[in-house]
């Protein structure tokens, strides 16, 4: 393009044809180039999103209308060989170009602002259009007006083309200061485009009012140059990808685009100086115009105060919002850790200063987990917030509730008289949070696990306060849950014990150190062997064996029961593969615990599928234990179960009675067996409940098609009162302990595990 612009301002100036020729060709390029920008806006139009289409279409408009009347002057100069006459339909063309420029200006989608920052870009564009004028009228208009000779039309019409010119670029300056920023670059070869318009439209009114051929060289070379940058532009937006209004560069011409108001100052105060020098006082279109420019200055400069004193009090309240949720959870709007650790600091020094104490709740949301999983996370969400707002009902003016994390909030306490009145808080926070949440799907009743830790002048250190409060709640949760502990210091040697149990397991998992034992599971009245239950026991390095108890709750916690139950899933389906069947060609069956965080893993079905085909076993060998808790979950449970089921392996409800379950729930759920928790057999002859509970069990059981597995059978007397009871199968250490697959096999070949009844 600028090739293009060279070679026609170089063929304008050398003259390298004949005078006709040349001016042949000058007139046909100011044609051919405001066609081929008006063709080029067109093209953009198409590519352009729609609020864009607007500014596209009347630009190229403007063109066209341009191009017609340079072809208007074109045939009187070239095919007439005549002067062109004053006005004429050519002058309807040119000028009809300026309204269109000026309404594709006025199209342009723009950034919003405020009503200060419009009011300071209309005064941009006064100052713009004083600044112009002022240059106008000294240059160009003045003296046109002063030194024609010609009637008031052609007067008028002739100032109407600078006129429209000083309109046209405060327009495109102004536009410019708001326009998006990746929309600057077109806009910028826009206004160049529109810029040298202007300077051509000067050039020619001054060229005629004083003869000068350079000046009328100088409007040619404007006119072409004007439209092909013009065209230049169009293309460049056309070519850009439809949603790429963006500068990867950011808004770098900020302060540039803030000066452009003032790029027309300077002039003005040069001209009017050089007109001084000379001896030429302002005439009085002058002197108003400059007293307007400066009083438009005036006017910027206080708008501008007002918008930037407005913008620092945005800041200072933005800053202000930020502060607050740097120390607010945004769900619950409690205050969090950052201001805990601070209220806990002056809690501290008050404490020092006086007599009383400060007490610290850390409050437990118990089972939250479930809830998430059952009921979805908008009603946990609910959740955390109603017991933030019970929190907050229960509590004192001056005291602090923060939500830590997740389900958990701590509740600082002030001005604590002893040990027991912090307890009592502590319990009427509790029976509060017991008040039922309504959800969409009902009302919920929840429970807490609240550890309690008094401060005394003992702490200097908020984080020893809250570990130590942390440690209660644990001690809380491991207790049964629901319920308030106060912390002791034998509770810090135990905190470290578990963090070092945690870490023993993951090297545990690591190193394969888990060993699975099997304990023979009998038919009561046959005697014999019929089964076997896979027990997981840890082979610990320096403690030696170790059972369940002593690990299962932090393997749990932590998840890495998930790696140690599939362990021992793989390697009890591989070693009762290997059995070969009794002598009437019975298989023994496999009873492996499923925990209930297994049992949420997507992949649970898939990973006992893959099992049964690598081990080779008969999926109908094969029974799961589940807790009875997990049928008090969702759907989630019942449709992981019955997938299992649909394995064609069978599913057994573990330690059944140990929790609450609905007998809608008992014949919902894919289960065939029932196990009696060993607390109810150990009191057996010795505890009357304990032998009503299971006749209960066995008479449910068998009222709803389920087989009995009596647990932790220990003494022939419990065992001479389950046969009568209908109670099917048993295993305990009367038949034998949880043994190695080598003693287990052993034992098979011994004898019976009892005689049979009579």
């Amino acid at each position: 393009m600028v090739v293009l612009i060279a070679t026609y301002v170089s063929l304008d100036l050398l003259h390298p044809f004949s005078p006709r020729a040349t001016k042949a060709f000058v007139d046909l390029g100011q044609v051919m180039a405001p066609l081929l920008a008006a063709g080029a806006c067109w093209l953009a139009r198409k590519r352009c999103l729609a609020r864009e289409r607007w500014t596209w279409l009347l630009l190229g408009s403007s063109a066209l209308s341009w191009a017609i009347g340079q072809a208007v002057w074109t045939y009187y100069e070239v095919v007439a060989h005549r002067d062109t006459p004053f006005p004429s339909w050519a002058d309807a063309g040119y000028l009809g170009a300026v309204p269109l420029a000026v309404a594709a200006m006025m199209a342009l989608p723009s950034t919003p602002n405020g009503v200060t920052s419009r009011a300071r870009v209309v005064a941009d564009g006064f100052t713009v259009a004083a600044a112009l004028f002022f240059i106008s009228w000294a240059v160009v208009l003045g003296p046109t007006y002063t030194d024609s000779t010609e009637g008031t039309w052609k007067l008028l019409l002739s100032l109407a083309y600078p006129g429209g010119d000083v309109v046209i670029l405060t327009l495109a300056v102004i536009t410019i200061t708001r326009a998006e920023v990746g929309r600057r670059l077109s806009l910028v070869l826009v206004c160049l485009s529109l810029a040298c318009l202007a300077m051509a439209d000067s050039s020619f009114v001054l060229s005629n009012l004083r003869s000068s051929v350079p000046a009328e060289k100088l409007s040619d070379a404007g006119w072409f140059a004007g439209y092909a940058v013009l065209a230049l532009s169009a293309l460049a937006t056309a070519l850009r990808p439809v949603h790429d209004t963006s500068d990867v560069h950011g808004d770098r011409y900020r302060r540039l685009r803030s000066l452009l108001p003032y790029l027309f100052v300077p002039l003005v105060l040069l001209l009017a100086g050089a007109r001084e020098a000379r001896g030429v006082h302002l005439s009085g279109v002058l002197f108003w115009s400059g007293c307007a420019l400066v009083t438009l200055l005036m006017l910027r400069h206080a708008l501008t105060v007002i918008e930037n004193s407005k913008l620092t009090a945005s800041l200072a309240a933005s800053v202000s919002t930020l502060r607050h949720q740097a120390a607010h959870d945004a769900l619950t709007g409690l205050p969090n850790r950052t201001l805990l650790i601070e209220r806990i600091g002056q809690a501290f020094a008050r404490v020092r200063r006086t007599n009383q104490h400060a007490g610290l709740l850390f409050v437990d949301i118990d089972r939250f987990k479930t809830i998430n999983d059952s009921l979805g996370h908008a009603a946990g969400d609910e959740v955390l917030r109603g017991v933030a707002d019970r929190l907050r009902q229960g509590i004192r003016s001056y005291d602090t509730v923060v939500r830590f994390g997740g389900d958990e909030f701590i509740v600082l306490t002030e001005s604590i008289e002893d040990l027991n009145q912090l307890l009592q808080r502590a319990r009427d926070l509790a029976e509060l949070i017991r008040t039922p949440i309504t959800l969409p799907t009902g009302d919920l009743i929840v429970t807490a696990s609240i550890g309690v830790a008094l401060a005394d002048h003992s702490y200097t250190d908020p984080d020893t306060l809250i570990r130590d409060a942390d440690l209660a709640m644990y001690r809380a949760k491991e207790l049964g849950r629901a319920r308030v502990e106060i912390f002791a210091l034998p509770l810090r040697d135990l905190g470290a014990a578990r963090l070092d149990l945690e870490q023993q397991l993951f090297r545990a998992v690591q190193h394969e150190e888990f060993e699975v034992r099997f304990q023979p599971i009998i038919a009561l009245r046959s005697g014999r062997i019929v089964g076997a239950e896979a027990l997981v026991r840890w082979n610990h390095p320096q403690r030696g064996l170790l059972s369940p108890a002593d690990f299962l709750d932090v393997a749990e916690e932590t998840g890495l029961i998930v790696p140690v139950g599939r362990a021992v899933l793989a390697e009890a389906c591989r070693r009762f593969s290997e059995l070969a069947p009794a002598a009437d060609g019975q298989k023994l069956g496999l009873a492996v615990n499923l925990s209930a965080r297994e049992l949420r893993e997507p992949t649970v079905v898939d990973h006992v599928r893959d099992v049964l085909i690598s081990s080779g076993l008969e999926p109908g060998r094969l029974c799961l234990e589940v807790s009875e808790q997990v049928i008090d979950e969702d759907g989630k449970a019942l449709r992981t179960l019955t997938q299992l089921r649909d394995l064609g392996l069978r599913l057994a409800i573990d330690d059944f009675g140990t929790a609450y379950s609905s007998l809608r729930q008992l014949r919902t759920f894919p289960v065939t067996i029932l196990k009696i928790d060993k607390s109810f057999v150990a009191g057996l002859g010795r505890v009357d409940d304990d032998g009503a509970i299971v006749t209960a069990i066995t008479t449910l059981a068998k009222s709803l098609g389920l087989t009995v597995v009596a647990e932790g059978i220990e003494r022939e007397d419990q065992l001479d009162l389950l046969r009568p009871m209908h109670c099917t199968y048993g295993q305990g250490y009367l038949f034998g302990p949880p043994e190695p697959f080598e003693a287990f096999v052993a034992r098979l070949d011994a004898r019976p595990a009892l005689a049979p009844r009579a």
